[in-house]
């Protein structure tokens, strides 16, 4: 698995900063407390206007989001209920360049499609938690609650990178 995640309950610092990550599909904004991810969101600004980071685990994502090969380690606050936690924590088991429908991941988590898609619209992380990998039976699917826009754009530079990384 590139990305190993190891969910953390409790924050031991309360200052929180947002640092935007330029990469190959977009720009993806990191909220963090310490060392703890708590939240991430793609962000539509164009590169040219972001500042420059140092900081380490920054670094890491920025070269997974770029090569999804790369092995990144994250710790990630936990969040939603257990049923989401337990679809989130199956997106992360879905190999890299391959997609899994809405049904198919239900009936892995013996729910219902629409349940597991509303689980991936409000997952935390996009970026890390790898949702763009869950797909409509028929279609692309939505991503980040939308069906049309610049989000389904970073879900398909995200599938056809991986598909190109596979080969």
């Amino acid at each position: 698995m590139p990305v190993t995640i190891n969910w953390v309950d409790h924050l031991k610092k309360r200052e929180v900063s947002c640092i935007k990550i330029p990469s190959s599909v977009g720009v993806l904004t990191a909220h963090q407390s310490g060392n703890v991810l708590i939240g991430t969101e793609w962000c539509f600004q164009s590169i040219e206007s972001l500042s420059l980071f140092d900081d380490k685990q920054c670094i890491q994502i920025q070269r997974y989001l770029n090569n999804p090969t790369y092995l990144l380690e994250v710790d990630l606050q936990i969040k939603g209920t257990g049923f989401r936690n337990q679809v989130w924590a199956e997106i992360c088991r879905i190999p890299l360049g391959q997609a899994i429908s809405y049904s198919d991941l239900a009936r892995k988590v013996g729910s219902g499609a629409r349940a597991v898609a509303n689980a991936c619209r409000d997952n935390p992380f996009p970026g890390i938690i790898p949702c763009h990998r869950v797909v409509a039976v028929s279609s692309m699917g939505g991503y980040m609650g939308e069906t049309s826009g610049k989000c389904i754009e970073i879900k398909e530079r995200l599938l056809n990178m991986e598909a190109l990384l596979i080969v």
